[in-house]
């Protein structure tokens, strides 16, 4: 992964051969459009209706009916990781809706019963 910036780079010292070690810290990367709404409301599956409508009239244009489905939020144990996916979301939103986005890497505390 190139160009991630130092205090995001975790994966090599996180990875053993039994896999990512883990903490209740983790991270969800995505892109800065919704962050607003993600400090607003938090993390919700399907939470970007604007690639939703997007889905939804391209698919109508083509002549398809379009079922939403919903999405589950992904959490890694690694900034590194999340930072990939966040730029994954970036690039995917950039095809549909126009403008400048940032990736974002936001932490998650999670309680010890949720912390599998």
């Amino acid at each position: 992964m190139s160009n991630i910036p130092n205090y995001l780079q975790d994966a090599k010292s996180l990875l053993t051969k039994e896999g990512f070690t883990i903490s209740n810290t983790w991270y969800h990367g995505t892109s800065s459009a919704l962050a607003d709404s993600i400090n607003t409301i938090g993390l919700k599956r399907s939470g970007d209706k604007v690639m939703m409508q997007a889905a939804k009239s391209t698919m109508a244009t083509i002549g398809n009916d379009y079922t939403e489905s919903t999405a589950p939020v992904f959490l890694t144990p690694s900034k590194e990781l999340a930072y990939f996916w966040g730029k994954q979301t970036v690039r995917e939103r950039s095809v549909r809706v126009e403008g400048e986005e940032e990736i974002v890497v936001f932490a998650v505390k999670l309680p010890k019963p949720l912390n599998i």
